[in-house]
């Protein structure tokens, strides 16, 4: 059996989107600590597919911990992280067979790992793959937010953000960040900070109180725009229920 690694499966509503957008000169750094909030509670995802080929294919993407209404730790990341809808004739659609969670992961590196139990996203985003439904929940089987915390879920509104996680087009498997003004437009978050292929579900938090009003989700090219599912009251109740 072969082994792919691959940016992420990143899916939209039309081919003008695409793995996210770097847009002009690259603004995104190296984050030199992350044993500090929010970077502590940002992770590393592999979500791992078989296609037609037999082949074992891997998609990295990114999430953060929060906590459900039960005080359980669990991991908020993109639908498409979890779920293929789009993808070729050379892979099965469906839900992930595995996912693997790594905290910590710095230069290759990483604290400890968990594995997916469950995971949810809504039954919109399997129907249309929009973008305003392109988010979901992974239960781990072992909680790694202990220790380390959990974000707050906020509702979305315009304002100045900030966008991390893992992109697969910096080496050695590091975390970015860049900030910049986020756009609420009808249930999507649109912005210029620029992402890569392997940041689709990573938080968009807050400037100022690391709070998490939404999900990265994908890039335009053609709009030189970045987009992500805001979070609103029942997007909110449906992630920590």
């Amino acid at each position: 059996m072969n082994v792919k690694i691959v940016g992420d499966n990143e899916e939209s509503e039309s081919n003008i989107f695409s793995p996210s957008v770097v847009i002009g000169p690259d603004g995104r750094a190296k984050v030199s600590n992350i044993n500090v909030t929010p970077y502590k509670q940002t992770l590393y995802l592999e979500s791992i597919y078989i296609n037609t080929f037999n082949d074992l294919v891997v998609y990295r993407c990114s999430g953060s911990f929060f906590k459900d209404n039960y005080g359980q730790g669990k991991v908020l990341t993109a639908a498409h992280c979890i779920y293929t809808r789009d993808m070729d004739e050379n892979f099965v659609q469906g839900y992930a067979a595995g996912m693997a969670i790594y905290r910590g992961m710095k230069d290759g590196v990483y604290d400890d790992v968990s594995y997916a139990s469950s995971v949810k996203i809504p039954y919109e985003y399997v129907d249309s793959g929009q973008i305003a439904t392109d988010i979901g929940t992974v239960t781990m089987q072992d909680d790694l937010s202990i220790g380390v915390g959990t974000l707050d879920l906020e509702n979305a509104s315009s304002r100045t953000v900030k966008i991390g996680g893992y992109p697969a087009d910096k080496p050695n498997y590091n975390q970015y960040i860049m900030s910049g003004s986020a756009n609420l437009s009808n249930g999507v978050l649109s912005y210029t900070i620029d992402t890569f292929g392997g940041q689709s579900g990573a938080t968009v938090l807050d400037n100022n109180i690391n709070k998490v009003i939404g999900v990265h989700s994908a890039g335009s090219k053609t709009n030189q725009k970045n987009y992500g599912a805001a979070l609103d009251p029942l997007i909110i109740l449906f992630v920590k229920r």
